[in-house]
């Protein structure tokens, strides 16, 4: 993926892998009483999954990058 430097506004190829395995939910209370490593979302029927996606892809962005 191709970013921008906010240092010298030069591209900058970031590799980017993200391997996320999230389980849909069918209620907020479902998801809090869950007590092991399983990351869960609220889903419905009508859930836009590409938002989800593009979350996943923006968490695994570093915040910042040796030079």
């Amino acid at each position: 993926m191709k970013l921008l430097c906010q240092r010298c506004l030069d591209p900058v190829q970031v590799p980017i892998a993200v391997d996320a395995e999230l389980q849909l939910a069918e209620s907020a209370r479902e998801i809090s009483e869950a007590d092991d490593e399983i990351d869960r979302v609220l889903a419905s029927r009508n859930m836009d999954v590409a938002w989800l996606v593009e979350d996943e892809v923006i968490l695994a962005l570093p915040m910042a990058r040796a030079a």
